[in-house]
């Protein structure tokens, strides 16, 4: 049976960005994470391991927000790329990093980067 997981709106007081006042001054930034795998079609299985660990998948993200990033695009795919390896069974990993009021020199509520990885 194919099932999503989906961690929504985890959010991170960070220092991404491009310019000398983002590394310093930091930011709001949410993420979105989306992971599709096949798991068996038993609804008495309680084990952990026919799925994914979601705090465990928190925990990758977590630390990948804690190490500061010039751009969201390389942020997104470092995160893809650990939930990827540690999770091998996992079919589809979406990923969208959302950053609160960029600096693009005008009124922005957000903008963000969203970026996918599926085995074939």
């Amino acid at each position: 049976m194919l099932t999503e997981i989906h961690l929504k709106q985890l959010e991170f007081f960070s220092y991404h960005g491009m310019y000398p006042m983002e590394k310093k001054e930091g930011n709001r930034f949410v993420v979105d994470v989306k992971m599709s795998l096949q798991v068996p079609e038993n609804p008495d299985n309680e084990d952990i391991s026919v799925t994914v660990d979601y705090a465990a998948v928190y925990a990758l993200v977590k630390a990948e927000m804690d190490q500061p990033c010039a751009l969201l695009e390389s942020l997104v795919q470092r995160i893809l790329g650990r939930i990827s390896k540690t999770f091998p069974q996992i079919i589809r990993t979406d990923v969208t990093v959302a950053k609160a009021n960029p600096s693009i020199g005008g009124l922005c509520n957000h903008v963000s980067v969203h970026s996918f990885i599926e085995k074939p």
